[in-house]
């Protein structure tokens, strides 16, 4: 009776798996933790985003019959998210531990391999942020020395969550200060861009509304400037005090 209830339980997920890979060819399967852990073991919830995108990733040519993925397949997919997801993770451990008093130098694809929502825009924020929490006191992690995946997560949303506020702020500031200086902050900027200078503020205040207000727009969507955009005014207004510097 157990033994059946098992397999009952694992023919009806796997169902729903093969149903959720053959409908989202085009983004993440939507399978859920115990739908997964019904045909498969070592299933690590803290990964659920990096097993949807890799059994999306799987499909078509990653398994013999795409329309009826196997158990084996399935345990393929997550066994090759764990391993990649432990590489990484010893990775960035290495990274906090060695980097004490300088940002982590952790990298996208490490960061990817363990936590969702990773914006490539914002790796100088994730390592600055990965340092302090490391760094903190008292500490943010558990134990130092081995912070989790759900840790590493939790910083990467409280850096989105930071730099999604202060970007609704500069873009406020950009959008209601067009013929005068966008009175964003350095803070502002800090949780966006990376070799923000103080002492620059009323450059980059002058740069980006500067930007804003250009023909053509320096800003693909001037109502909506990315943090790359931001960035890029960022080390433009650099550069050229970093020329001017010369000069003098």
């Amino acid at each position: 009776a157990v033994i059946d209830a098992v397999n009952t339980a694992a023919a009806a997920a796997l169902v729903e798996i093969i149903d959720q890979i053959a409908n989202n060819a085009a983004t993440p399967v939507e399978v859920t933790i115990a739908q997964l852990d019904a045909v498969a073991e070592r299933v690590n919830p803290a990964l659920i985003a990096e097993y949807q995108n890799a059994l999306t990733a799987a499909n078509p040519s990653g398994f013999a019959d795409v329309a009826n993925p196997t158990v084996a397949e399935i345990q393929a997919v997550i066994d090759a998210v764990n391993t990649a997801a432990a590489a990484a993770l010893v990775e960035i451990i290495d990274q906090i531990a060695n980097n004490a008093a300088t940002p982590a130098e952790v990298t996208v694809a490490q960061l990817d391999a363990v936590a969702e929502s990773v914006n490539p825009a914002l790796i100088a924020e994730y390592q600055n942020a990965l340092t302090a929490a490391a760094t903190a006191s008292p500490a943010m992690f558990a134990d130092v020395a081995n912070p989790t995946v759900a840790e590493i997560q939790a910083v990467i949303d409280a850096v989105n969550t930071a730099a999604a506020a202060a970007l609704v702020e500069i873009i406020d500031q950009i959008a209601n200060n067009a013929a005068t200086p966008a009175e964003v902050t350095a803070t502002q900027l800090d949780a966006v861009a990376e070799r923000v200078n103080p002492a620059l503020i009323a450059e980059y205040q002058n740069a980006l509304t500067a930007a804003a207000t250009a023909s053509p727009a320096v800003f693909a969507d001037v109502a909506n400037p990315t943090v790359a955009e931001i960035q890029a005014v960022i080390d433009a207004v650099n550069t050229a005090a970093a020329a001017a510097l010369v000069e003098i």
